[in-house]
């Protein structure tokens, strides 16, 4: 990326052919012309990840989004303590996983369960709701993600959840997009910065009794990771790892490499990739 369902077998995911995955956010609903493009974009095979709160803003300005997906605003929120990941295919069963950092409250955007394919739900008890949704248009695909008007309540999600979102950031891009996996129940906090010139960075918020946190890096294409001599050096599973020289991968699946990187508070960490 670069830019700055539930009971029944989902479609096939339309080729990834065209203009990648571009983040569309309530900002970019100024743009009178926003819709029209992101339909261009689609049609060509592209992919977009939307926030709710550009759906609504669209929805509301009637710019013509209803025709890219069955998702419509009732001025509606759903509080969340559950989870629920739901797995390609048809019969699979949800996995179930339960916040134990407090309620969420979202922004539910209602749709046709055969028109549109709900990537993960939220909510308690016997009311759920997507928060990750997937629609396909022309040759394209549009995710739309629920954000809490309070957006830093995303962080009280389960890291399970937070890595189904991360993935659809991913999925589309670049042999050698990155994703971040992180360890449940720590409270990490870690920021990635991309670059055009193959190179990352990754970045560990300092809190009360702070750690050095161990992060998952996965990287597809299974390309070689090393060090950049910026910070000295890093910490990979306990042993030094000396700027320069590539990491081992802790695993390999199919196009997908991943590696864990150890992290101390407050410092920034540059790789190659």
């Amino acid at each position: 990326m670069r830019i700055a369902s539930a009971t029944d077998a989902p479609r096939a995911r339309p080729s990834p052919a065209g203009g990648g995955t571009v983040f569309l956010t309530i900002q970019a609903a100024a743009d009178r012309d926003i819709v029209e493009k992101l339909k261009a974009h689609l049609n060509t095979g592209g992919r977009a990840v939307v926030s709710s709160g550009f759906m609504r803003a669209a929805l509301e300005a009637g710019k013509g989004i209803e025709d890219l997906s069955s998702a419509r605003w009732r001025g509606r929120y759903i509080a969340a303590s559950e989870y629920h990941i739901t797995q390609p295919g048809p019969g699979m069963q949800p996995q179930i996983h339960r916040n134990a950092a407090g309620k969420v409250l979202f922004p539910l955007l209602e749709h046709r369960n055969n028109a549109s394919w709900s990537l993960l739900n939220a909510g308690e008890g016997g009311q759920h709701g997507s928060i990750l949704l997937r629609d396909t248009f022309g040759r394209g695909e549009l995710i739309i993600l629920a954000v809490p008007d309070l957006y830093s309540d995303l962080a009280k999600l389960p890291q399970t959840a937070l890595s189904r979102i991360r993935k659809e950031f991913q999925a589309g891009g670049p042999a050698g997009a990155i994703t971040l996996e992180l360890p449940e129940g720590t409270g990490a906090q870690v920021s990635l910065f991309l670059y055009d010139n193959q190179t990352f960075g990754l970045y560990s918020y300092a809190a009360d009794r702070a750690s050095p946190e161990l992060v998952r890096v996965l990287v597809r294409g299974g390309g070689a990771v090393s060090p950049i001599p910026i910070t000295g050096n890093l910490r990979q599973m306990g042993a030094t790892a000396p700027a320069g020289e590539d990491l081992s991968p802790l695993y390999r699946n199919g196009e997908e490499a991943a590696y864990d990187i150890r992290l101390s508070p407050g410092d920034f960490a540059f790789f190659r990739y």
